[in-house]
């Protein structure tokens, strides 16, 4: 059972603050937030649910307390939920003494109906497959519960489960590409060994970072209005700065020579910036976000004169609205992971500066950690190949020394046949006489000489000479493996 009035979790909190920002877009991903809306909603911090055909979520006055205290307001749990959907206002953080209750009735918080209980019933099904999974050592195979959607909102609730070990989570992954089974297993999250860092954003900036200086003369580039243009290089040098300030590279982003506005457009992608941190590099763009009314551009005639080639290659209108965002462009699939920091109503783009920079050294951290785990099953992989040409190798001698006692084997029952033959044939010789044909003693002589040849046991037998084994030679006795390479397939 769910314990409703315990604290919630620091991803529940993340969650929290973004629905009191009003949900801005771009900023959650995937559906795991929804599941989290619904476990803050059965415990009476938000409202959420689809209205109008669109999901929507929207913070209670007990929600706005939590954030602003830490803890639940006094009395929301001795209260019945209230019929209406809007928060209930002062009602919530005011003391209510319970009703006096028939004596066979238990105390204590209500039993969650409806989508609470659904809520709880996920949280349960995801705490009882964290212990399946650690039970297991760590892999499990997945079964029908774990298909689909079904399975991935069941995998993201898991994150919030008690007794998940301390920096990991549960993925899924295909057990091989030619197959529809998965299996659920513990990997690493490293989102709870990075904390966040204050980054000191300058009024003024003289002289600019190198790389921020590039970027603001490259009119090209630039995706923000000239009037948010000297914020968004404020922002910009004050990552650039700080990340250059904890160890990182800091360099401006690399563009080959691009003729054609469709690979410019794909160009852009690669942002303004590059971060590296331990050998990986990260585009950092910034962009100011469209605002409506924005008319189609005709194609030809002027325009793209006087206009930078961002907006010139644009197909409508740039309608300025001076808010920022910031996105983390490229890299491999990070499941709900947050890769764009925006400007919102309660909070700037100022204020997200340390969540980008520990996005970057987290991103860092689960890169570098599966450059070791490549390197590790790489090296793995060529033991197993090695090991794999070494029994190669000696199936090899095997089967030649086997082929050479075979043949052995053939002449010396040869050698047998041809005594037993030149007996019989010499006796004939014999009862002839005079009168045998003429050449008879020279072809017996032939096949004494010939049986004398191919006799093995004339001479004493010692190991026989294998020659050195081509790659060819090897693959039949490689079961797959290639002769020329653990990664190669000819």
């Amino acid at each position: 059972m769910v314990n409703l009035t315990a604290p919630i979790s620091p991803r529940q909190v993340e969650i929290l603050r973004w629905i009191a920002d009003g949900c801005p877009d771009g900023v959650m991903t995937g559906y795991s937030y929804k599941t989290t809306a619904k476990a803050l909603q059965g415990r009476r911090l938000v409202t959420a649910g689809v209205r109008a055909g669109a999901w929507r979520a929207k913070l209670t006055d007990a929600g706005r307390y939590y954030l602003d205290h830490g803890c639940y307001p006094r009395g929301l749990w001795r209260e019945p939920p209230s019929r209406d959907r809007r928060a209930a206002g002062p009602a919530l953080t005011r003391f209510t003494p319970a009703r006096p209750q028939a004596l066979d009735r238990p105390s204590g918080p209500p039993e969650p109906s409806g989508l609470a209980a659904r809520v709880q019933a996920i949280d349960e099904l995801a705490a009882n497959l964290v212990a399946r999974v650690v039970a297991a050592g760590g892999v499990l195979e997945a079964d029908d519960s774990l298909a689909g959607a079904a399975g991935e909102r069941l995998v993201a609730a898991s994150r919030h489960a008690p007794d998940l070990p301390f920096g990991k989570q549960l993925r899924l992954r295909s057990r091989s590409v030619y197959s529809p089974a998965r299996q659920v297993y513990l990997d690493e999250d490293f989102s709870v060994r990075v904390a966040e860092q204050p980054v000191p954003v300058p009024q003024r900036v003289t002289p600019l970072h190198p790389a921020v200086a590039a970027y603001r003369n490259d009119a090209d580039r630039h995706e923000v209005s000239r009037d948010s243009l000297t914020r968004a290089t404020r922002l910009l040098h004050a990552l650039a700065s700080e990340a250059q300030r904890r160890g990182h590279d800091v360099t401006p982003a690399r563009h080959g020579p691009i003729q054609y506005n469709s690979a410019f457009i794909s160009s852009l992608n690669d942002g303004q910036l590059a971060i590296g941190i331990d050998g990986f590099s990260y585009a950092i763009r910034i962009r100011e976000q469209q605002g409506p009314g924005g008319t189609p551009i005709p194609y030809g005639g002027d325009r793209g004169r006087s206009l930078p080639r961002w907006r010139a290659a644009r197909t409508t209108t740039f309608v300025p609205t001076g808010r920022l965002r910031i996105i983390i462009e490229h890299g491999y699939s990070r499941d709900t992971r947050q890769a764009e920091f925006r400007d919102t109503k309660t909070r700037p783009l100022e204020d997200r500066l340390p969540a980008v920079l520990r996005e970057l050294e987290i991103r860092a951290m689960e890169d570098g950690w599966r450059r070791q785990e490549e390197q590790r099953k790489a090296e793995a992989k060529r033991r197993r190949w090695e090991q794999a040409m070494e029994l190669a190798r000696h199936d090899f001698r095997q089967a030649a020394l086997a082929a050479e006692l075979t043949s052995q084997l053939e002449r010396r029952r040869l050698a047998a046949e041809i005594d037993q033959y030149l007996a019989g044939l010499r006796a004939v010789l014999q009862d002839a006489g005079e009168q045998q044909p003429a050449g008879a003693p020279e072809w017996t002589d032939w096949i004494a000489s010939y049986r004398q040849e191919i006799d093995p046991l004339r001479h004493p037998q010692v190991v026989p000479a294998v020659r050195h084994p081509s790659p060819e030679d090897l693959r039949p006795f490689l079961n797959g493996w290639s002769p020329y390479g653990p990664d190669t397939n000819r």
